[in-house]
């Protein structure tokens, strides 16, 4: 396989995994950059290469850099991310990094009250944000300490789920990141 070959399918890969991550389809790409669908299957099939022109414009949708699109890189970089627990202060910038996953930090599991769905011990990276549009996991700050919950955004409640207690958003609990990876160690 030649370079230029090789180029294409290393694009290819890296679109389809921003693709996945903002979940957006072909058709959105199409629609809201303003480019023919069947260009945009051709990118996706690793066939043919984009003119920079659109490289630029799909790096800003992405909100990520060319390099980001067409070098084979390591897309599993939240072992170098800073790592916070229930007591920390996140209300910040400076305690986040940015990567391919924008203003995104590893909380660390130190309780019990959210398995199944995680454990003690569990790392999980999580992805600052100002809105909350869906039922997600979340961090949120209450009562002055930090902690996973289920967020119910129809009800704007959050919850526990060992033992099962539900809280109303209020001005004791902010909302802090979303979830968005869990990682959990192997066990050995």
């Amino acid at each position: 396989m030649d370079s230029k070959s090789n180029s294409r399918i290393k694009f290819a890969e890296n679109l389809k995994y921003y693709m996945k991550r903002d979940e957006k389809r072909q058709k959105d790409i199409s629609n809201d950059l303003g480019i023919a669908n069947s260009l945009v299957s051709e990118w996706v099939k690793g066939k043919k290469y984009p003119r920079i022109e659109n490289m630029k414009k799909l790096a800003d949708y992405f909100n990520v850099t060319i390099s980001d699109l067409v070098d084979d890189k390591e897309k599993d970089l939240f072992y170098s991310l800073p790592v916070y627990s229930k007591t920390m202060e996140i209300n910040d910038n400076s305690n986040t990094y940015r990567t391919e996953y924008h203003d995104a930090f590893q909380f660390h599991i130190e309780d019990s009250h959210m398995e199944p769905e995680f454990k003690k011990d569990d790392l999980i990276v999580a992805e600052k944000k100002s809105t909350y549009t869906k039922d997600c996991f979340v961090i949120a700050k209450r009562k002055n300490l930090l902690a996973v919950y289920k967020y119910n955004h129809k009800n704007k409640t959050i919850e526990t789920l060992k033992p099962k207690n539900v809280y109303s958003i209020d001005n004791t609990t902010t909302l802090v990141a979303e979830i968005i990876e869990l990682r959990r160690k192997p066990k050995v």
